[in-house]
């Protein structure tokens, strides 16, 4: 049958010229229809992406300050010893440490709070105007003291204590916290700082009608509070023997920057 209507076709040119344009019409007509179908995305699209950047924003900074005491006091004691020879600078210093950790013990430091901080050996030099010479060998051993809670009044005297069995380096004296205490006052500061925040998106907002929809991004930035208490000694020799020691108190800061999105 097909082909029957093909040859049909084939002996009237004049119906062939009428088919080929209607049906260049009716390819138009479709091309055309789709063209107008697919349009409609992309403008809801276009549409979503204006309601999304109209949105509105106010960025707010928090502050939340906590005073707190310090429960923590770090104190850093050494033994420098010289000699000939390097074994001889060692064992002359083991024995004056060994006699400034025995004091130590005998005020009642337990020994998870004597730590070994540096401990070092190296050549002793003597340089004048003729040059250079090595005259012997140099033991350095620093510890470092943690005096926790009610033991912090022990300061002044572990550095009496220490110097007066031999200790000849005092690098001072640091105030901390412990990490039950860090993790009390962290909390409390960073509650402050999330309602100072809010207070002052409020205190924008009400005044001009509009309202707080959400949350967009929140970053925190942590200020730790570690005082230190300078105590160096140019000449431990010289050192005021019953020198106070006051921790005094610390601010411990938690900043909170919030973007709201407000409506």
């Amino acid at each position: 049958m097909l082909m029957s209507v093909g040859k049909s076709l084939s002996d009237r040119g004049w119906i062939i010229l009428t088919i080929v344009p209607l049906a260049a019409i009716i390819m138009a007509t479709i091309l055309a229809y789709g063209a107008l179908t697919s349009a409609s995305p992309m403008e809801f699209q276009t549409t979503s992406n204006t309601q999304t950047s109209s949105q509105h924003t106010l960025m707010v900074v928090g502050v939340g300050t906590v005073k707190v005491r310090p429960d923590v006091a770090i104190i850093y004691l050494g033994v420098e010893t010289r000699a000939p020879e390097a074994s001889e600078a060692a064992q002359k210093n083991a024995v004056l440490m060994s006699a400034v950790i025995n004091e130590l013990t005998n005020l009642g430091i337990e020994e998870k709070d004597i730590r070994t901080a540096y401990l070092s050996i190296y050549p002793d030099i003597k340089c004048d105007t003729n040059g250079c010479v090595q005259v012997g060998y140099v033991a350095t051993n620093t510890i470092e003291v943690s005096l926790r809670g009610e033991k912090m009044v022990l300061a002044s005297s572990v550095i009496d204590r220490a110097v007066g069995a031999g200790a000849n380096l005092v690098s001072g004296v640091t105030f901390t916290l412990s990490d039950e205490l860090q993790e009390s006052i962290s909390d409390q500061a960073l509650s402050k700082a999330i309602a100072d925040a809010q207070a002052k998106a409020k205190k924008v907002t009400e005044p001009l009608g509009l309202k707080i929809l959400g949350v967009d991004s929140v970053s925190l930035n942590w200020q730790y509070p570690v005082t230190p208490y300078p105590l160096r000694a140019e000449a431990v020799t010289s050192y005021d023997k019953g020198m106070q020691v006051f921790p005094g108190e610390s601010t411990y800061t938690v900043q909170v920057q919030v973007v709201y999105i407000i409506g």
